[in-house]
């Protein structure tokens, strides 16, 4: 037995990108395929070793942002 894939989708930041309504989509064809789908509204998520480890995929939808590591030195 082979276990679903993990996808990510990562979506914030400024509101007139839509990124909400941007990834739903996404979302729904990935469930459809069978994917195991997380949704993120922080970029901390790719802090998140455990996460990333398991998965296959992601999908960032983010305007106007640091990464997480910039964050934190800036």
């Amino acid at each position: 037995m082979t276990s679903a894939k993990g996808a990510l989708v990562v979506r914030g930041g400024w509101d007139g990108h839509v990124p909400v309504a941007a990834t739903d989509r996404y979302v729904t064809a990935l469930k459809a395929d069978g994917y195991a789908v997380t949704v993120s509204d922080t970029l901390d998520s790719y802090l998140d070793t455990e996460l990333l480890a398991a998965t296959d995929l992601v999908v960032q939808r983010w305007t106007m942002a640091r990464s997480p590591a910039r964050r934190r030195t800036a």
